[in-house]
């Protein structure tokens, strides 16, 4: 299984795989919502404390991330103490490539 935005890069490099299924970014919060359910590693509130923590911290209403992205995201957080908090991290920071200043926790 490979993800990526560069199909181009993959197909110069020979590599075949049975299925190609294209995923658009997920751009909404209730795109996120669904993608933490169905992963199982988080409950409802939880959920509830990431999404508003990402408007808060990135002050945007759409998202714009691969799934890739939020696939680590969940893997990363879920294996650490503070399970939102670094959720919240890594998504706000991929939210945010194309800016220059992100501030946590305010």
């Amino acid at each position: 299984m490979a993800t990526t935005s560069r199909l181009g890069i993959l197909e110069q490099l020979e590599l075949d795989f049975d299925v190609d299924i294209k995923v658009p970014e997920i751009m909404r919060p209730k795109e996120l919502d669904y993608v933490m359910r169905k992963s199982g590693g988080f409950d409802k509130e939880e959920i509830q404390a990431v999404l508003s923590g990402i408007e808060h911290t990135t002050g945007k209403p759409e998202l714009g991330i691969g799934i890739k992205s939020v696939l680590v995201a969940i893997d990363t957080a879920t294996n650490s103490e503070d399970k939102i908090g670094r959720f919240i991290q890594k998504v706000s920071t991929e939210v945010m490539k194309d800016k220059r200043e992100i501030v946590f926790g305010q």
